[in-house]
């Protein structure tokens, strides 16, 4: 599979356009030599966050609204994103277990995270469309 995306980051980055890619920070593939080459080869750089940074949270009873930490790793070949993506926990007491219930639900990204990802994808297109306004210019 990681085959067929290096082929969409290839043309990706053909078109100048921005790659990421987010796993969970012990995934084994960040270990790969392919992963490695890849990242080399298509100028990626790493940025490591915590999920209770971004609204991750536990959504079982005992803990409801605890937040997970679940350390988390970014790849990208936008600053912009990358620095949105770089906030540690900032040493929250309790951390709830990511287990059961609370593994399901943080395989998906809470809202606070996709709104964090949304507003750096907005401010990349922006210092993308202002670079290359000035190149034409």
């Amino acid at each position: 599979m990681f085959k067929h995306a290096l082929q969409v980051m290839a043309v990706a980055q053909s078109v100048g356009a921005i790659i990421v890619i987010e796993w969970p920070r012990a995934c084994k593939y960040w270990h790969h030599d392919r992963v490695k080459r890849a990242m080399l080869n298509f100028g990626l750089e790493m940025y490591d966050f915590d999920g209770c940074m971004y609204g991750i949270k536990s959504v079982i009873p005992k803990t409801l609204n605890m937040p997970i930490k679940k350390p988390l790793r970014l790849a990208t070949n936008s600053q912009i994103i990358g620095k949105a993506f770089s906030t540690r926990c900032c040493g929250h007491q309790h951390h709830a277990v990511c287990e059961g219930k609370d593994t399901t639900q943080t395989e998906g990204y809470s809202a606070e995270f996709a709104n964090v990802f949304h507003k750096a994808w907005k401010a990349q297109g922006r210092a993308m469309f202002k670079t290359q306004a000035a190149t034409a210019a």
